[in-house]
């Protein structure tokens, strides 16, 4: 059995308040929280929840969020915590919640230098190691019809490490046709390869695929053609890499 409402009511322009609240014959859950615009043309986000669990009793769950927006600056920050007992509706008993969960980005866009963006991530479990991850990311439209993309992350676990960096360009071609390239670095394990696409359309049915490079630090070719007709569909895929061919 399952029973719920939910409640909204703008007190002003600036300020609304909420409700929500489920009962089913295992958990019972109540959450109330606020959204208010903020000087600096910041939004504000507060919300309190508390559950009851026949086997746990009573736990609670707080949210506190920051949000800025506009053309070119975006932030959010968003701080979020769990006592040991609380359980969301549908949430399995043994599976514990988030201890602490923090999060944030910000990022800019430039009309002619493109777009920057950094972003970081921190989770607590009650059971399990805190993860952090740190990420940055940079991307640019070059002409009409070109654009590339770089993003690095790291994440930690423990005094454990992981580094990533990745690239990818991409350049729109004529007849449909579209050129790509991609790397990856992570670790001892490497990515590299290239793409060259033809897309089927309304006057050219038959589309077709090739890549080469690298996966894994191990080389790959794939190939594939489509054939999209009045009535039906043909496809044909092949790809082989050091240790094995498929089609």
């Amino acid at each position: 059995s399952f029973a719920g409402g939910l409640w909204r009511h703008g007190l002003n322009n600036s300020l609304t308040l909420e409700g929500h609240t489920a009962i089913t014959s295992k958990t019972e859950l109540l959450q109330l929280g606020a959204v208010t615009a903020l000087p600096f043309q910041l939004l504000g986000r507060v919300a309190a929840a508390s559950s009851h669990v026949k086997e746990l009793g009573n736990g609670t769950q707080w949210l506190l969020g920051l949000e800025r927006q506009n053309l070119r600056f975006g932030a959010f920050f968003e701080a979020q915590g769990a006592s040991n007992n609380f359980r969301d509706l549908g949430q399995e008993v043994t599976v514990t919640p988030t201890k602490l969960q923090l999060a944030g980005n910000i990022s800019y866009t430039s009309d002619t230098q493109g777009t920057f963006g950094l972003g970081f991530a921190k989770i607590q479990q009650y059971n399990n190691p805190t993860v952090t991850t740190f990420s940055g990311n940079y991307s640019i439209r070059i002409g009409k019809s070109t654009s590339f993309n770089l993003n690095a992350s790291e994440a930690k676990i423990n005094n454990l490490s992981s580094r990533s960096v990745g690239l990818n360009f991409f350049v729109a071609l004529d007849n449909n046709r579209v050129a790509s390239a991609y790397a990856n670095s992570s670790g001892t394990k490497n990515d590299f390869y290239a793409t060259y696409t033809q897309n089927p359309d309304q006057d050219n049915h038959l589309g077709w695929r090739t890549l080469i490079g690298q996966q894994q630090n191990q080389g790959r070719e794939e190939g594939g053609a489509y054939y999209y007709g009045r009535y039906g569909t043909v496809t044909g895929d092949v790809s082989n890499t050091s240790d094995q061919t498929t089609a």
